[in-house]
């Protein structure tokens, strides 16, 4: 046979074998043979038992289907737990298929293209002895465990091996892990994991599924395989989504004799803060996020628990924000920050540090809280360790928060230290005064009503306080009773208006009612009026004060309760105690519509107003003693004009000892006394004292009685002010003490607008001087008070005419003399 003819045939014949391999192949693909392989079942559950010492069962089906690619599929495997842990299995998965390939087979070698688990539950348990139930006694034989070694160690040296698996794949698989002598429980639901290693080089794996409902999807490259055994660093690169947001994770790990070292990166952006927190239950409803979270995890350890349990865990946020949004109002404010890190491990407690801004105001925050561990469980209660720093404010708390923490529950010891309080009002909205060096320290609660501070010790400026706090949050605003007690309170520690410094200027603003010349020594009025028509809070504050002070000046005992609502406000009980005097005090203010009313309440009996002048200016030169009664119901347009319809009575006794211009008092009554007293000191005369008698009728104040002592003169007034206009008016007639029946001096008129207010002089005064002392009982004879000698000093005359029933007694007794002068001298004629 030539050469050509065999060759002809062995091509014919290579022809046939491969049409007759491809009918083979598509017959068993087409008629997918299987059995059932119960001698599989069997070599299966002894091999698994021998390797995990367990008892083991396959109680649903064992089959082998065949066809170009063989499979075997197990169902129902069950893998028990060694005695002591339960009766619940180790393992349980539905359902594994094993995808054979025919063609290594011809070499000798066993290759898996394809292992697929399906439903998989798989119970970790650590007892409270520290045993565990994932740990397997090897029951092979030492020379089969030697082969073993050898055999997997080729695996990875010599490239071939009689098994090699090509794609894994695991769906649906739940991993409990119990801790019995920590009594915690964790649950992880993995959904699909496939590990691809088709190419040794450069594994390949893929994880997905959802997290609370949020999908995630993962992707991971690493270095080749035999790095793990060889001791040198495999590196692991993954990327991906978790709630759309992207991840990117390294991981740097080593395997040195029993124990694993390693590090690894995640990085996750824009991740919405707000839904993580009520995901863990922490905070729910809150609206926060930042650009980026950094997770840094350094870990070691021989297994899985240890891996976790002394793993140290970095967290870097990148720039961020929080919207705090008031559960009640609705209002929000913006936190923003910069930086912000946390530090914890699964034994420590975590830690948190964050830089910020909230209203204008820098914000600083150091927070400690529960151990990593607890928030793998149902935690109640939220450990607090915190030390912030708020609009130059320093603030401590700690204590115990219950979860979540919108529940608002918590008992916590809290301390402040500050600079400014009136600093806080925007970041906490409230309307703190502008209080300087305070501080306070006590125990604050909270529940479902609100909140109280109890055994608070605060102080302000040199003065210490005792106090309770209560809020109730349960209204419209909160609601805050305040009792402050104290041993010794300072008043210039609550000054705050320094009426000298914003006393310079006047500026032309238009208020509501009309254009008007803005009186800086009303700023505090209006600031009064803009609480009271819309307080951020409603208030009741009552103070005991054994020993008050201003300054160097010793009050004595003080107490009052103030009273704030909207568009009210109320000063009850108000009494100072002082040597040899004592104020008392009411005031109400009410707010209705476009017109504001009120009654005012004061008796002072003999006060140094030396003290007033020196509580806003130390140096102040300015002395003297004054009384006071007045009873005035209030009305007008708004707070500062309240006088404008005010109808009652104003009794005033005044002895001056050192009087001098000071913008201190720079009001309009000051000012006409002032403009008065270059022709009072005429002759020398000295002010001894000043009495006035005061009726209010609808914004219009006229004398009941008005006079005047000096060493010279004693002097009778007509005082007419109109509190609407702006208006006074004054007339005096000086007499001379010396001087007989007809003995005048010429009278002192003064009058003008309360901003500018001028001495007139008139040369018809002297005749109508003469008028005026026939007509009028004021210009009575001084002889009628003093006698037939007046003294120099009349302070003590002074003091009787503060008395209402005295000076209408006298005016009867004048009036009768006078009317028996006249009759006499008619009757001589």
């Amino acid at each position: 046979m030539n050469s050509r003819l065999l060759f002809t045939r062995l091509l014919k014949s290579l022809f046939i074998f491969i049409a007759a391999l491809i009918l083979f192949v598509s017959i068993l693909d087409f008629i997918d043979l299987s059995f059932t392989f119960d001698g599989g079942r069997r070599y299966l559950t002894g091999q698994i038992k021998s390797f995990t010492g367990r008892e083991v069962r396959i109680d649903g089906e064992v089959k082998l289907n065949v066809s170009l690619v063989p499979q075997l599929l197990v169902q129902r495997i069950h893998i028990s737990n060694p005695e002591g842990f339960g009766n619940d299995d180790f393992i349980t998965v539905s359902e594994v298929r094993i995808d054979l390939s025919l063609i290594p087979l011809l070499s000798g070698q066993l290759h898996l293209d394809d292992i697929a688990a399906d439903q998989a539950k798989i119970n970790l348990i650590k007892s409270k002895a520290g045993s565990n139930n994932w740990t397997f006694v090897d029951t092979a034989p030492s020379s089969t465990a030697s082969q073993t070694k050898t055999d997997e160690s080729s695996i990875w040296n010599n490239g071939s091996s009689r098994l090699t698996i090509g794609v894994l794949q695991i769906t649906d698989v739940s991993i409990r892990y119990e801790d019995q002598s920590r009594n915690e429980v964790i649950d992880t639901q993995l959904d699909q994991l496939k590990i691809d290693l088709n190419d040794l080089t450069k594994p390949q794996a893929e994880i997905n599924g959802k997290v609370q409902g949020y999908p995630y999807d993962l992707t991971f490259e690493s270095d080749a395989l035999q790095v793990i055994t060889s001791g040198e660093p495999w590196l692991v690169h993954g990327s991906g989504h978790i709630a759309n947001k992207k991840i990117k994770i390294e991981a740097n790990l080593q395997h040195i004799e029993d124990e694993i070292k390693g590090n690894v990166d995640i990085n996750v952006k824009q991740v919405n803060l707000g839904l993580l927190l009520d995901k863990l239950e922490i905070i729910k409803g809150r609206n926060a996020a930042t650009e980026s979270i950094n997770i840094n995890v350094k870990m070691h350890g021989s297994d899985f628990v240890e891996l976790y349990e002394q793993a140290e865990i970095r967290l870097q946020l990148g720039k961020g924000y929080w919207n705090l949004q008031d559960k009640k109002t609705g209002q929000t404010k913006l936190l923003s920050f910069s930086r912000s890190s946390s530090f914890t491990s699964w034994h420590k407690p975590v830690a948190l540090h964050l830089d910020g801004e909230i209203e204008g105001e820098a914000i600083k925050i150091d927070f400690k809280t529960n151990r990593l561990l607890e928030f793998f469980d149902e935690v109640p209660k939220l450990d607090v360790d915190l030390a912030a720093s708020i609009a130059d404010t320093e603030i401590k708390l700690t204590g115990t928060v219950d979860l979540p923490i919108t529940a608002g529950q918590y008992k916590l010891d809290l301390s402040l230290i500050g600079k400014d309080l009136e600093k806080l009002n925007p970041v906490i909205d409230t309307n703190f005064p502008a209080l300087n060096n305070f501080s306070l320290s006590g125990i604050l609660i909270a529940n479902e009503k609100g909140y109280i501070l109890k055994s608070a010790r605060a102080s302000i400026g040199e003065t210490q306080l005792q106090a309770s706090i209560v809020i109730d949050t349960t209204s419209l605003k909160p609601d805050w009773t305040i009792n402050l007690s104290s041993h010794e309170l300072q008043l210039k520690d609550f000054a705050f208006y320094d009426l000298d410094s914003i006393q310079p200027g006047i500026t032309n603003v238009e208020t509501s009612t009309k254009n008007e010349i803005v009186k800086p020594y009303l700023e505090p009025l209006r600031t009064l009026q803009a609480t009271v028509a819309d307080p951020d809070m409603y208030l009741i504050l009552n103070l005991n004060v054994d020993k008050l002070l201003s300054g160097n000046d010793v009050l004595g005992k003080g107490r009052f309760r103030l009273h704030l609502r909207d568009n009210a406000i109320s000063l009850e009980n108000a009494d100072i105690e002082f040597p040899g005097g004592k104020v008392t005090a009411s005031l109400s203010f009410r707010i209705e519509g476009s017109e504001t009313s009120g009654r005012a309440k004061l008796n002072i009996d003999k006060l140094d107003y030396g003290i007033t002048t020196r509580l806003f200016k130390p140096d102040s030169q300015v002395d003297g003693v004054i009384s006071l009664r007045t009873d005035i119901e209030l009305k007008g347009p708004e707070f500062t004009r309240m006088l404008d319809d005010a109808t009652g009575k104003f009794d005033i006794a005044v002895w001056p000892k050192n009087t001098k211009p000071a913008k201190i008092l720079n009001l309009w009554a000051t000012n006409l006394y002032l403009v008065l007293l270059p022709e009072l000191k005429k002759k020398e005369s000295k002010v001894n004292c000043l009495v006035g008698l005061m009726n209010l009728d609808k914004g219009i104040m006229k004398e009941e009685f008005f006079a005047i002592d000096t060493t010279k003169l004693w002097i009778y007034g007509n005082f007419n002010v109109d509190f609407k206009q702006e208006h006074v008016k004054l007339s005096l007639f000086p007499r001379s003490k010396t001087a007989r029946f007809f003995a005048l001096e010429s009278p002192i008129r003064v009058q003008g607008n309360f901003s500018e207010i001028n001495l007139e002089i008139n040369p018809v005064d002297l005749t109508t001087g003469y008028i005026s002392f026939i007509t009028s009982p004021l210009t009575v004879p001084t002889r009628w008070i003093f006698g037939d000698k007046a003294p120099e000093d009349g302070s003590a005359v002074c003091e009787q005419f503060f008395d209402r029933a005295y000076v209408e007694k006298l005016n009867n007794e004048i009036k009768q003399k006078q009317q028996k002068e006249i009759d006499e001298m008619l009757g001589a004629d």
